[in-house]
């Protein structure tokens, strides 16, 4: 939970931690500590806050890690949500949900489109450029949109021209690792 390593658990680091848990405890109907898939849907509503297309929800569930039963246990889904180059460190507790609203096709990816808006919001939210004039804001447009196509196609494992989940987290972790880069 620590992900500045400094022994404090941030407010923001234990609620993405406590609504992880909430959602999969309370999608656990029979107290069996595991979830089917039929489960993840009403999981998804309750993490998310709407309900998800059936086509999120097959999303989602092919990328989850499914033991030999067909289920799925807490710290799979909590592994799920947790960064992929650092384990044990959860990524940014907005991050799942600034994935699923920019997901406005609600397929459980982003394609070019919706991560280069994705980007706009994030990166513009506290630069310099979010105070310019029209002709800026069109010119940082075109670059986002190149950002993402160029992101995309570096990140994009499987490569089918859109991000999943396990890539954007991927993405989060990069950003990270510069952020900190440029910060010491």
């Amino acid at each position: 939970l620590n992900s500045c390593r400094d022994g404090i658990i941030l407010e923001d680091e234990y609620n993405s931690a406590m609504r992880a848990m909430a959602s999969f405890n309370s999608s656990d109907f029979k107290g069996t500590g595991e979830i089917n898939k039929n489960d993840i849907k009403i999981m998804l509503w309750l993490l998310g806050g709407k309900e998800p297309s059936d086509k999120k929800a097959s999303q989602e569930i092919s990328l989850l890690n499914w033991n030999s039963k067909g289920t799925l246990y807490l710290i799979d889904w909590i592994y799920y949500l947790v960064s992929t180059k650092k384990p044990g460190v959860l990524v940014d507790s907005k991050a799942k949900y600034y994935f699923d609203i920019y997901d406005t096709s609600e397929d459980g990816r982003l394609d070019s489109f919706e991560f280069s808006n994705l980007l706009e919001k994030s990166l513009l939210e506290d630069s310099f450029l979010k105070n310019g004039s029209e002709k800026t804001a069109l010119q940082s447009k075109k670059v986002f949109d190149g950002l993402a196509k160029d992101l995309i196609i570096l990140l994009d494992k499987d490569k089918k021209g859109y991000l999943n989940w396990k890539d954007y987290k991927e993405y989060k972790d990069v950003l990270g690792d510069q952020k900190e880069r440029l910060l010491n």
